[in-house]
């Protein structure tokens, strides 16, 4: 699961969104090494991932950026 694109000069890496990290932990707990299913399902309290990295975080050895990313509003749209 590798990042579509890699720009080394931005300074910067994703990690991925918060599902891309729960289908990551879930893939993980479920499947071998050699990619068999060993489990249909795994034991997990919500909202761990996100209590892992706190928002406050601040680290000059691991500097993260957290995205919030929300819907935009909607727009009204006058019929002609």
């Amino acid at each position: 699961m590798a990042p579509d694109e890699c720009h080394a000069e931005q300074g910067f890496d994703l990690v991925g969104s918060l599902s891309e990290l729960y289908t990551r932990m879930f893939y993980s707990g479920t499947t071998s090494l050699e990619d068999e299913t060993t489990k249909l399902s795994i034991d997990v309290e919500p909202g761990t991932l996100p209590r892992l990295v706190p928002t406050d975080l601040k680290s000059d050895r691991l500097p993260l950026w957290h995205f919030h990313i929300n819907p935009s509003a909607p727009v009204a749209v006058e019929d002609p």
